[in-house]
């Protein structure tokens, strides 16, 4: 039975519990969060979850198997490092980290500890896109020379003009939260993406004046093919 913490009892956590609580497995030993009531409310219906307002709180006390990390992204490296360089497994929400500096200081902690670190791309298990990649791999249709996605997801926070949230301080912020979906995707269809050219749209005004920029057009050179990502987001 493998004992796995929560880092950040955030929106998402939820979904984690969830997932995890359906595992005979795992056993969801502890919730790590600054936010004593959150991470109180987040533990409340877990048989023997411990609470702490910390990492450091949590390794002084316990050293659990694994890790899930649900913090915001900015803080993902951060707390990642720390448990990986103590030996936890760690599984990180997307995306990755915000730097490519981040993410390969992630993996390097991995690598001299011997810790195992995973993200978390929920769209490529989506049944439609699995169905897609069989249909691709089985190379019946020839090779894949060009992938075409367009991605028009609609903001739930846009749409309440609640614009609160990290992903909405910066245009890099919008595409970290948001693009790396579909890019999971083109990712995993074609072998790893290799370079890309990012042409952003017009800049939309939203509430209180704030800037966004809501539509991309990214160019992507694969290992096994070409790719165009058309993106729109807050769309309806």
């Amino acid at each position: 039975m493998r004992e796995v913490a929560i880092i950040g009892a955030g929106s998402i956590a939820p979904a984690h519990l969830k997932a995890l609580s359906g595992r005979d497995d795992a056993r969801i030993a502890a919730i790590v969060d600054p936010s004593k009531p959150a991470a109180e409310a987040l533990a409340k219906n877990i048989s023997g979850a411990a609470v702490y307002p910390s990492i450091d709180a949590l390794l002084s006390e316990a050293k659990p198997d694994a890790a899930h990390v649900l913090t915001p992204p900015f803080a993902h490296a951060t707390a990642a490092i720390e448990l990986l360089e103590a030996g936890v497994d760690v599984l990180v929400e997307k995306p990755m980290a915000a730097t490519s500096a981040e993410c390969k200081a992630m993996i390097a902690a991995a690598e001299k500890s011997g810790a195992g670190v995973f993200v978390n791309h929920n769209f490529v298990h989506h049944p439609v896109y699995i169905r897609i990649r069989d249909i691709v791999r089985s190379g019946r249709l020839g090779p894949a020379r060009k992938v075409v996605m367009r991605y028009a997801a609609p903001l739930r926070q846009m749409a309440a003009r609640q614009f609160g949230h990290w992903m909405f301080n910066s245009p890099e912020n919008m595409l970290l939260e948001q693009a790396v979906h579909p890019l999971s995707l083109i990712d995993d269809l074609t072998g790893g993406v290799k370079s890309v050219e990012a042409t952003p749209g017009h800049v939309r005004e939203a509430a209180g004046g704030l800037e966004l920029i809501t539509d991309w057009s990214l160019a992507l050179e694969c290992n096994d093919a070409s790719a165009l990502l058309e993106i729109t987001l807050g769309a309806s």
